[in-house]
């Protein structure tokens, strides 16, 4: 945790540095930041990005307008400050845990991120917006995927230490295509596309769908496999599925 305290001060250092502002010193104006900030993310957590309003915010944290403008610029800006923070404190809570690197120890922790996308779904597409954002402050918004960027980058350090990659192959291009899927999954969804039970499924399958496209020989035989019991599972869950279209639950 006192890693995880640093690291936030860091990182208000360099979002300073970003947008021009100074960084404060002041314990009480940090306290008031933070404040801000959590009530931000309960904000969105109940009512998603579009129900978050400022004069909520200014309710909820005690605080003026002015204020919240002065420390973050606008409402985006708070949103993408408080989703930073809580990517911080699901990256210390991650921290703790012994995490793999084999597929099927990849498959495990899709697993348990589905629990908590599940559990929070406003969270999540308040997440999915500022993913898919152009705006210019979409350099902050790289806080959003780093836990499925360092997954991902987990298993193709152990597939290339292995000896299971094909040769020549662009790991960072697969790397984004393989995130940019992850949202995209996430993001059908957020917009009822796809049911909670088949989020699950299809999110294991995106990963599944990565690998076995980058590897080679005994390896890619024994992922084959892993699909086959997966689309068993999942009554015949194919790639083709996870990026079609389908009727909203409605």
């Amino acid at each position: 945790m006192r890693n995880g305290i640093r690291f936030w001060k860091w990182q208000e250092d360099v979002i300073a540095t970003v947008y021009g502002q100074r960084a404060y010193a002041s314990a009480a104006i940090r306290e008031r930041r933070q404040r801000i900030l959590t009530e931000a993310l309960s904000l969105l957590i109940e009512y998603g990005p579009a129900g978050m309003t400022v004069g909520q915010l200014t309710k909820r944290a005690g605080v003026g307008t002015r204020t919240i403008y002065h420390a973050f610029g606008d409402k985006e800006g708070v949103m993408a400050h408080a989703i930073a923070a809580y990517m911080e404190q699901m990256r210390v809570a991650w921290g703790d845990l012994v995490l793999g690197e084999t597929p099927e120890a990849i498959l495990a922790e899709c697993d348990r991120s589905m629990i908590d996308t599940l559990a929070q779904p406003q969270l999540v597409r308040a997440f999915v917006g500022l993913y898919f954002t152009q705006a210019p402050r979409s350099a902050l918004c790289g806080e959003v995927d780093q836990l499925p960027v360092a997954r991902i980058r987990r298993w193709f350090a152990y597939a290339e230490r292995q000896g299971h990659l094909l040769p020549g192959l662009d790991m960072e291009f697969f790397v984004r295509r393989h995130v940019d899927a992850d949202f995209a999954i996430l993001n059908r969804w957020t917009r009822d596309e796809l049911t909670d039970a088949e989020l699950p499924r299809v999110y294991r399958m995106n990963f599944l769908a990565t690998a076995i496209s980058v590897v080679k020989g005994v390896e890619r035989d024994r992922l084959v496999r892993l699909i086959e019991a997966e689309e068993t599972a999942s009554g015949m869950v194919t790639g083709d599925q996870i990026h079609a279209p389908r009727s909203s639950k409605g």
